[in-house]
């Protein structure tokens, strides 16, 4: 996702500095007019805002506490922005490392994959000092379509996992069920285009989310016929024989919620 971003960058004006440890990936910028740099200390010299999006922790680790790193050689008042998906604990370690050497910080992964990188539409979830986002919007901005402040340091991160948990959660679901569709002989493209074209393709595309933000437990989906459904749809499971745990702690939280006492009101109370 860089090299996008990176033209995305350059693309609203901005001076840009480059640096990648695999060389053929700072050729696309460099072509576009940014400058690439080979170490820590080039590429900090004479910057106002760092931005890194590099694989996982261990990468972060190295780029902001190896001797010669990023924290090191940065200049106060220098704005980081950590993009990568990392652990909170690592977040918020750069995060008070930053204060200590004077430098402000933000988490603030992203989401939208290459094709928003491409568009300039990602979803950017940020954490830090509102401040230090408000002087880091602009280049944000030219990334990105939608910028949330999720609250202080650490947990625009953890936003970021809560994202891949309920993204992953899905397709593990989803394929899960497609498992129990071959078991019936369900063809898979009918199956797909089916679900694609429904709320199963598109779970938020019934507002049901609109409760959480409010607390109304009225009954949009009543929890009883959420389980009267989901019983159905264990039974058509055990039909075909089809594994489905996923699906059973699924089903367990639902009904664990109607024995509490929940059984007349929304679904959303499942919370």
């Amino acid at each position: 996702m860089g090299q996008p971003m990176a033209r995305r960058i350059l693309a609203a004006g901005f001076p840009l500095t480059v640096m990648d440890p695999i060389a053929a990936n700072t050729s696309a910028p460099r072509s576009a007019g940014a400058a690439v740099a080979s170490d820590a200390a080039a590429l900090v010299a004479d910057a106002e805002v760092i931005i890194t999006c590099v694989p996982g922790p261990a990468e972060v680790e190295t780029l902001y506490f190896a001797v010669g790193g990023l924290l090191e050689c940065a200049r106060a008042a220098t704005i980081f922005i950590e993009m990568s998906t990392i652990d909170v604990a690592l977040s918020r370690r750069i995060g008070a490392a930053c204060v200590e050497r004077g430098l402000r910080y933000l988490d603030a992964p992203i989401s939208g994959a290459v094709a928003g990188a491409e568009a300039g539409t990602l979803t950017v979830m940020a954490g830090g000092d509102a401040a230090t986002l408000e002087a880091a919007r602009p280049v944000l901005a030219s990334m990105a379509e939608r910028i949330v402040h999720a609250g202080a340091a650490g947990a625009g991160h953890f936003t970021k996992l809560i994202n891949q948990v309920v993204y992953l959660g899905y397709v593990a679901l989803f394929c899960e069920a497609t498992a129990a569709a071959d078991a019936y002989g369900i063809p898979r493209a009918d199956l797909i285009e089916i679900l694609r074209h429904s709320v199963g393709g598109a779970p938020l595309s019934t507002n049901w989310e609109e409760r959480l933000l409010s607390g109304d437990r009225t009954p949009g989906f009543q929890l009883a016929r959420v389980l009267k459904d989901l019983r159905l749809g264990a039974a058509a499971y055990a039909d075909v024989a089809a594994p489905a745990p996923i699906f059973a702690a699924a089903l367990a939280a639902f009904e664990s919620a109607a024995a509490n006492g929940h059984a007349l009101d929304d679904m959303t109370t499942v919370v």
